[in-house]
């Protein structure tokens, strides 16, 4: 396998983050705005689409880890890109609200499994066999561009032209873009390494699962996701209620991703340097500070800097998240131990309908966000209860690939 080969698939998990991540997390909310005049429905049952599609992919993590693990990658990444496709061309023919509901609960999940962060990150472990780390932090990369991106691009089209439109249009990028490119790159792909030539460090998935260090790393990152997930996928109506435009609220969320770029450059930087529960605390205190001034905005200038600062935080903590995982259990269990903290972290999709609840029975949304503020308390002192041993990673396991 040429090097060259290897960053044309660093490539191709960057561009593939960057318009399913982009269009499916970071511009779902210019489209609820558009649905909630079509539909004539709340807030909060469109946000049960989002919440529908993180809960569905958090049960299906697992799942989606062990085909990772047992499928050649061409196979699984088509296929996920073709149900993106199809589900954003049934979205375009949608006539009730229900109908997106049930796109997004039914075949959106298992396609940003088989596209989305999880699947590029093990493609990209896979096939770097030196400068892992520093590959991985490249792709993690890859949703921030969509933040940037897609946004903008969607608001503005969503501005002059009827979303369905937009939505097939989507569905035609994605299908007629991506699939060939998956199909010719991904047919050199190693496969997947048979269990029984796995090392000596590999662990059951069981004895994965009970481990208390798993679900403590999976709280530590799922709270402060919560936060910004509630904001980000309420932006767009949340704007509108502070007489905010869309495009002006486009701006924020291609900024603030930015923004978690360069935190997740930081973070890893650091993470390799000083104390990693340092850099957690403190992006924890400033995710609170971010999501405080969050909900106190009146205006356009103070809306952006509480998320400017919100969603910096958050993407420094996949990063930091990601390292601490490897360095706890090792490369031969990273895929399962990420997949099975995916699938926790996917709840706080649970996050946005909550707001969206709180929206619809107060008529502000400052009372949600202020009683999501807490809970980044239960994520501190999750990571503080981390065992303070770590399993070492032999330098022989380093130089091989997945």
């Amino acid at each position: 396998m040429t090097p060259a080969y290897r960053w044309i698939v660093l490539s191709l998990t960057l561009v593939m983050q960057m318009l399913v991540i982009g269009i499916g997390m970071y511009c779902f909310t210019f489209f609820a705005v558009a649905w909630v005049d079509e539909f004539a429905t709340s807030r909060s049952q469109l946000m049960m689409a989002f919440a529908g599609m993180t809960v569905m992919a958090a049960l299906l993590s697992p799942f989606g880890g062990m085909l990772i693990d047992s499928f050649p990658a061409r196979r699984l990444v088509m296929a996920g890109i073709a149900l993106y496709s199809l589900g954003f061309l049934l979205i375009s023919q949608a006539t009730q609200a229900w109908a997106v509901i049930a796109v997004f609960t039914l075949l959106m999940p298992m396609a940003v499994v088989l596209t989305g962060p999880l699947m590029s990150q093990s493609l990209v472990a896979r096939v770097f066999e030196e400068k892992r780390g520093t590959a991985i932090g490249i792709c993690a990369l890859g949703t921030s561009l969509g933040g940037f991106v897609m946004p903008p691009l969607l608001a503005s089209l969503l501005a002059v032209m009827d979303w369905r439109i937009v939505a097939m249009l989507v569905a035609g990028v994605i299908g007629a873009g991506l699939l060939p490119l998956a199909f010719l790159i991904l047919g050199a792909a190693p496969r997947p390494r048979p269990a029984g030539e796995r090392t000596h460090g590999a662990r059951s998935s069981v004895e994965l699962i009970r481990n208390p260090d798993v679900l403590k790393l999976a709280i530590a990152y799922a709270i402060p996701a919560a936060l910004f997930s509630a904001v980000l996928q309420n932006m767009g109506l949340y704007a509108r209620d502070l007489s905010v435009s869309q495009p002006q609220a486009g701006f924020i969320v291609s900024i603030t991703a930015i923004l978690m770029a360069g935190g997740k450059l930081s973070s890893g930087f650091l993470a390799d340097r000083i104390s990693q529960a340092a850099i957690y605390y403190t992006l924890t205190g400033l995710a609170g500070a971010g999501i405080l001034l969050t909900a106190l905005a009146s205006d356009y200038p103070s809306l952006a800097a509480g998320v400017f600062l919100l969603g910096t935080t958050a993407g420094g903590l996949l990063p930091l998240i990601i390292v601490v995982a490897s360095q706890r259990f090792g490369s031969e269990n990273f895929g399962r131990v990420m997949g099975l903290i995916m699938a926790v972290a996917s709840l706080s999709g649970l996050a946005p309908l909550f707001a969206g609840w709180i929206r619809d029975l107060s008529g502000s949304y400052q009372p949600a966000f202020m009683l999501l503020l807490p809970l980044l308390l239960l994520a501190a002192f999750c990571f503080y209860r981390l065992t303070k041993e770590t399993v070492p990673i032999p330098s022989s396991q380093n130089a091989q690939g997945q």
